[in-house]
Protein backbone atom coordinates (compact mmCIF):
# COMPACT_ATOMS: atom_id res chain seq x y z
CA UNK A 1 0.00 0.00 0.00
CA UNK A 2 0.98 3.93 -0.62
CA UNK A 3 -0.40 6.57 1.23
CA UNK A 4 -0.77 9.58 -0.98
CA UNK A 5 -0.48 13.39 0.20
CA UNK A 6 -4.00 14.40 1.96
CA UNK A 7 -4.17 10.56 3.14
CA UNK A 8 -5.11 8.97 -0.10
CA UNK A 9 -4.26 5.54 0.09
CA UNK A 10 -3.38 2.86 -3.03
CA UNK A 11 -3.74 -0.69 -2.70
CA UNK A 12 -4.16 -3.76 -5.44
CA UNK A 13 -7.57 -5.75 -4.41
CA UNK A 14 -5.52 -8.73 -3.40
CA UNK A 15 -2.40 -7.26 -0.64
CA UNK A 16 -1.67 -8.37 1.97
CA UNK A 17 -2.73 -11.77 4.19
CA UNK A 18 -6.56 -12.39 3.44
CA UNK A 19 -8.79 -13.86 6.11
CA UNK A 20 -10.13 -17.23 5.52
CA UNK A 21 -14.08 -18.04 6.46
CA UNK A 22 -14.95 -21.20 5.25
CA UNK A 23 -14.93 -21.27 1.02
CA UNK A 24 -14.69 -17.29 1.27
CA UNK A 25 -11.23 -15.56 1.46
CA UNK A 26 -11.66 -11.45 2.58
CA UNK A 27 -8.77 -8.47 2.10
CA UNK A 28 -9.83 -5.83 4.43
CA UNK A 29 -8.49 -2.62 3.45
CA UNK A 30 -10.22 -0.18 5.29
CA UNK A 31 -13.54 0.32 7.60
CA UNK A 32 -14.98 3.68 9.06
CA UNK A 33 -18.22 5.33 7.27
CA UNK A 34 -17.30 3.68 4.03
CA UNK A 35 -15.81 0.27 3.98
CA UNK A 36 -13.37 -1.83 1.18
CA UNK A 37 -13.18 -5.28 1.63
CA UNK A 38 -12.20 -8.10 -1.43
CA UNK A 39 -14.29 -11.21 -1.37
CA UNK A 40 -13.02 -13.77 -3.26
CA UNK A 41 -15.24 -17.03 -3.03
CA UNK A 42 -14.66 -20.62 -4.25
CA UNK A 43 -18.16 -22.63 -3.47
CA UNK A 44 -20.48 -20.82 -1.08
CA UNK A 45 -20.83 -18.50 2.01
CA UNK A 46 -23.69 -16.70 3.38
CA UNK A 47 -22.57 -12.81 3.99
CA UNK A 48 -24.55 -10.77 6.30
CA UNK A 49 -24.64 -7.82 8.14
CA UNK A 50 -27.09 -7.05 10.93
CA UNK A 51 -26.17 -3.37 11.13
CA UNK A 52 -25.26 -1.75 7.67
CA UNK A 53 -26.30 -1.92 4.26
CA UNK A 54 -24.20 -3.48 1.75
CA UNK A 55 -23.47 -3.25 -2.17
CA UNK A 56 -21.17 -5.82 -3.69
CA UNK A 57 -19.92 -4.84 -6.99
CA UNK A 58 -19.29 -8.14 -9.32
CA UNK A 59 -15.63 -6.95 -10.68
CA UNK A 60 -15.42 -8.03 -14.46
CA UNK A 61 -19.33 -7.78 -14.73
CA UNK A 62 -21.72 -4.28 -14.80
CA UNK A 63 -23.54 -5.63 -11.52
CA UNK A 64 -23.90 -5.36 -8.17
CA UNK A 65 -26.01 -7.03 -5.72
CA UNK A 66 -27.73 -4.83 -2.88
CA UNK A 67 -27.77 -6.53 0.81
CA UNK A 68 -29.77 -4.37 3.09
CA UNK A 69 -28.66 -4.77 6.96
CA UNK A 70 -29.93 -7.36 8.83
CA UNK A 71 -30.43 -9.76 6.11
CA UNK A 72 -28.53 -13.01 4.66
CA UNK A 73 -27.51 -13.59 1.25
CA UNK A 74 -25.90 -17.23 0.14
CA UNK A 75 -23.64 -16.43 -2.98
CA UNK A 76 -22.64 -19.57 -5.47
CA UNK A 77 -18.86 -19.67 -7.07
CA UNK A 78 -21.06 -18.29 -10.19
CA UNK A 79 -22.45 -15.57 -7.76
CA UNK A 80 -25.84 -16.97 -8.73
CA UNK A 81 -27.98 -15.78 -5.45
CA UNK A 82 -30.79 -17.45 -3.80
CA UNK A 83 -33.07 -14.68 -1.97
CA UNK A 84 -32.92 -15.70 1.95
CA UNK A 85 -35.17 -12.86 3.02
CA UNK A 86 -36.82 -11.29 0.54
CA UNK A 87 -37.20 -7.17 1.93
CA UNK A 88 -37.43 -4.15 0.19
CA UNK A 89 -35.65 -1.20 1.34
CA UNK A 90 -36.36 2.34 1.83
CA UNK A 91 -34.50 2.99 -1.48
CA UNK A 92 -36.97 0.03 -3.20
CA UNK A 93 -34.53 -2.31 -3.41
CA UNK A 94 -34.92 -5.88 -2.32
CA UNK A 95 -32.70 -8.03 -0.58
CA UNK A 96 -30.13 -10.08 -3.70
CA UNK A 97 -31.38 -7.89 -6.21
CA UNK A 98 -28.68 -7.58 -9.10
CA UNK A 99 -28.81 -4.57 -10.15
CA UNK A 100 -27.15 -3.56 -13.87
CA UNK A 101 -24.50 -0.97 -13.42
CA UNK A 102 -26.12 1.09 -15.75
CA UNK A 103 -29.39 1.49 -14.00
CA UNK A 104 -27.69 2.26 -10.68
CA UNK A 105 -25.59 5.04 -12.04
CA UNK A 106 -28.89 6.56 -13.75
CA UNK A 107 -31.44 6.21 -10.67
Amino acid sequence: MIELEGGCRVTGLKEGEPERDGDLLIWRHFQSVLSLRVLELHGRAVLRNEDLDEVLFVLGEERSIYLPAGSSEELKISFRCSQAMPKTSRNGLRSGQIVPMQARMAG
